[in-house]
């Protein structure tokens, strides 16, 4: 919670900034892009188990403040939605049973980004930040692979985009994991309390519409 409202007095800030300045913006985006879970393992060997990448999504309203004719300021907050299906065991890749359906896990984040973005001409955008994520829920079916949802993750990223008549903006962004967001470990391993060696990182890429309404400069 102390690291929430650090992260909410730098938000407030730039909200507070934008009061007093012109040249600022409401957004509002809507993304969808690709979402895939990586296993690392500290060991020889790998799970046997397969993640197959599934679908990413981020809605996401915020404010962008111009601080020079080239340079801005954003931040935001949202709501982000990271998926994955589990794949077959490796000893029924060649013979799936009968019925067999992937099964999802779904992964549900409060999302605070903090960025700079460069816009150098021609309506280029060359952004640049990190995502606050705060871990809200997972939902699974069946069997449970991942323990210790951290609850807060530190992702830095970077994107490009294009403004069309100063206000539809589409762009790309791509995340860049620092670090696991959970573990894996086996009921047996619990039970006896041994440490997991199996962990899970994200990669996450998507594309975004972002609508963006300029605010009146503000009466002297």
């Amino acid at each position: 919670m102390a690291r929430l409202r650090k992260i909410l007095i730098v938000f407030f800030s730039i909200l507070l900034i934008s009061e007093a300045y012109p040249q600022t913006s409401i957004y509002v985006t809507a993304g969808i892009g690709k979402s895939e879970v990586k296993v690392l393992k500290l060991h020889h060997g790998g799970l046997a188990v397969p993640f197959i990448p599934n679908f990413y999504q981020i809605y996401e309203i915020g404010v962008n403040q111009n601080i020079t004719s080239k340079f801005s300021l954003k931040a935001g907050s949202g709501f982000a939605a990271y998926s994955c299906k589990k794949g077959l065991h490796e000893s029924f890749i060649d013979d799936p049973p009968e019925g067999w359906v992937e099964k999802s896990h779904r992964f549900y984040y409060l999302s605070i980004p903090i960025g700079m973005k460069y816009n150098p001409k021609w309506g280029i955008g060359l952004e640049a930040g990190a995502v606050n994520n705060f871990f809200l829920k997972h939902t699974y079916k069946e069997i449970q692979y991942f323990y210790n949802i951290k609850e807060y993750t530190f992702i830095p990223y970077w994107g490009l985009s294009y403004t069309f008549f100063d206000m539809l903006e589409l762009g790309y962004v791509k995340h860049i994991y620092l670090s696991k967001f959970a573990d894996y470990s086996y009921w047996l391993a619990q039970q006896q309390g041994i440490e997991p060696d199996t962990f899970f990182k994200y990669n996450v890429w998507y594309v975004y519409a972002s609508f963006k309404i300029r605010l009146s400069k503000r009466d002297e």
